[in-house]
């Protein structure tokens, strides 16, 4: 992770997000806030930010205005922050669960937050790596965003390559690339082989 200097991700759950709490790697956009409780924030395009949650994450949380807080560990934990969120305040973490990617693109549209990290994935003009991910079609969005971007090219891990897997993700990357009008090449690695957790 430590040879990124931008990191996208699609999962909500707290992998990430503990990998980075333990090795302080990347910024998230909530260094100007302040700690509230067990909240911090709210997050700011004007912080420094190097990890966007294009799905939102369990850890984040609208505030009553509208801004985004991420819950932090006051003792006993993040997961307990946010079961206290839920089952006290009725509170629901800001992350994208809809189906299709029309749905999941009407969320995206409802919440300022989701919107920018999808705006800054469109502006990306360096070389994109992805990594544990399939393309599907329920994630149109996403690369209809990166071909749409200025990205130099893609390259996309697979998981135990085979003939028959990079022909189906050849087939759902070319989509998405004639989709945009675009001719940013893509190349196919074999995901077992980065070390992305290292740092």
């Amino acid at each position: 992770m430590s040879c990124f200097s931008t990191v996208f991700s699609l999962n909500y759950d707290l992998l990430l997000y503990w990998v980075n709490l333990e090795k302080r790697l990347l910024r998230d956009g909530f260094g100007l806030g302040k700690t509230a409780g067990s909240f911090h924030g709210p997050f700011s395009e004007d912080a420094y930010c190097h990890l966007y949650n294009l799905h939102g994450g369990l850890h984040l949380f609208e505030s009553g205005a509208g801004e985004i807080m991420k819950a932090v560990d006051t003792g006993s934990g993040v997961i307990a922050t946010i079961t206290d969120e839920i089952a006290k305040r009725g509170k629901f973490p800001v992350y994208v669960a809809e189906g299709t990617s029309t749905q999941k693109m009407r969320r995206i549209n409802s919440v300022a937050y989701l919107r920018h990290c999808l705006d800054i994935l469109r502006g990306n003009s360096a070389v994109t790596f992805i990594y544990g991910h399939s393309a599907d079609e329920n994630d149109a969005h996403i690369y209809r965003a990166i071909f749409g971007s200025e990205t130099k090219h893609i390259y996309f891990g697979v998981y135990k390559p085979d003939g028959d897997k990079l022909r189906a993700l050849d087939g759902l990357l070319a989509k998405y690339q004639k989709t945009a009008g675009s001719t940013i090449g893509y190349t196919f690695f074999d995901s077992g082989s980065a070390k992305v957790w290292e740092t």
